[in-house]
């Protein structure tokens, strides 16, 4: 496959595939036989988030490339001061492949900065796409779009901004792609059907037909599932809720029901007002939080992303350690 590391021109490959058909498994082996054959860091992996980041043991793509959290689609990525750019250059010294994950969620602007990125720390190659280093694009483009951006495989060009279009040009230069056309994850005649219904949500088939067969799992109709069922089911499943009153409701009504302390755990913040700012304007960061030994939390911010503390990992609080004197 690496026949002469330092001098093959570059690849742009597109993998496609829905989720269970064995992307991350084929990547683990061209990792590891990159590894073998390039040595360190011949092979780069990232995703545009924690989780799945950590799934392909890489890093997001922020991290990567030391990108701003919060930019404008219409503004130019900032250059690196010179300490930044001689820790990537050092990171990337060896560096001929990188593999995104989940492409679905990276966007034109995204992947304009990835290539300005990548030929400010290659600044040999600055006049060559991603710095003359090979991308491998990986995911399946049914699945989530990106945030404030535009998804790469946009049709209709206009209204887009200077780095978006420039974004387009680099997605453009994939002209190979490999399909995994085969699930692994749900094998079997049993999952035929979910298969099919899955299949027929993401190319916008679904019928009448298939809503009544996902409707035999209607934990409403009492007359398929008994009480019992229906708790042990609520119990252990992640409600989603299409209001955040209901969500708060729901998850105060469930901490209580564990019979434990609750500690309340206040912000501290700089102005007294702020306090009474709520949480989808302070970038999901509620100004009080309601903990309890056995309580399920998800963490929203990437902590720890060898250990797979990541945004989106879930955990249960097993103790709290209170003060002298509090209840």
């Amino acid at each position: 496959m690496i026949l002469d590391p330092y001098n093959t021109k570059p690849i742009y490959l597109n993998i496609s595939g829905r989720a269970g058909c064995g992307k991350t498994y084929f990547i683990n082996c061209v990792s590891d036989y990159a590894t073998e054959k390039g040595g360190h860091n011949f092979m780069l992996k990232a995703a545009p988030t924690g989780g799945a980041a950590f799934m392909i043991g890489g890093n997001t793509l922020h991290s990567l490339f030391k990108l701003p959290l919060l930019s404008s689609t219409e503004k130019d990525l900032p250059d690196l001061n010179q300490q930044s750019l001689k820790e990537l250059q050092d990171l990337f010294q060896n560096c001929k492949l990188l593999v995104i994950d989940e492409k679905s969620m990276v966007g034109l602007y995204m992947f304009y900065a990835i290539d300005k990125r990548l030929r400010e720390i290659k600044c040999t190659c600055p006049n060559i796409a991603f710095g003359g280093i090979s991308v491998i694009i990986m995911g399946d483009f049914a699945q989530l779009p990106p945030v404030g951006d535009r998804p790469l495989y946009t049709g209709d060009l206009k209204d887009l901004s200077l780095q978006q279009a420039f974004g387009k040009i680099c997605f453009d230069l994939f002209d190979k792609t490999i399909i995994f056309n085969e699930i692994m994850r749900q094998k079997g005649d049993d999952q035929k059907k979910f298969r099919e219904v899955l299949d027929k949500l993401s190319n916008g088939t679904f019928t009448i037909n298939d809503w009544h067969f996902l409707n035999e799992r209607n934990l409403m109709d009492t007359t398929k599932f008994t009480q019992i069922e229906r708790n042990e089911f609520l119990n252990h499943a992640t409600m989603l809720c299409a209001y955040n009153k209901d969500l708060t409701h729901y998850n105060i009504t469930r901490i209580k029901a564990l019979n434990n302390p609750i500690a309340i755990i206040k912000s501290q913040n700089s102005d007294k007002a702020v306090a009474s700012v709520l949480a989808t304007k302070a970038h999901g960061l509620p100004s009080q939080i309601m903990l309890a030994q056995e309580c399920k939390v998800i963490l929203t911010n990437n902590l720890w992303k060898e250990a797979g503390l990541t945004n989106g990992a879930k955990g249960i609080v097993k103790h709290i350690i209170f003060k002298d004197k509090i209840k």
